[in-house]
């Protein structure tokens, strides 16, 4: 899922490479992030999912409007990778 991924129970970060004409048909590395500001209602594991979750399907949908070639490595569907 894109170039690497990090998440926790209350941050969550997506790093992936988008080569598009948008950028001069470049390759540029970009990084989307979300912060929880409430407290978490559920187990961590399951918040870790959910925040991940999140930032693929948003993730997936900036690589769409950028028109990044190939997808930028981002699935169609959301997969929870393996524990690193």
């Amino acid at each position: 899922m894109g170039k690497a991924a990090l998440v926790g129970p209350k941050t969550a970060s997506l790093y992936f490479d988008c080569s598009s004409a948008k950028f001069g048909g470049t390759t540029q590395l970009l990084r989307g992030e979300i912060r929880a500001t409430y407290e978490d209602t559920e187990p961590p594991a399951a918040a870790r999912k959910d925040h991940l979750r999140v930032l693929h399907d948003s993730s997936r949908a900036l690589s769409d409007l950028l028109g990044c070639e190939g997808g930028s490595g981002i699935t169609g569907e959301f997969v929870m990778p393996p524990a690193a």
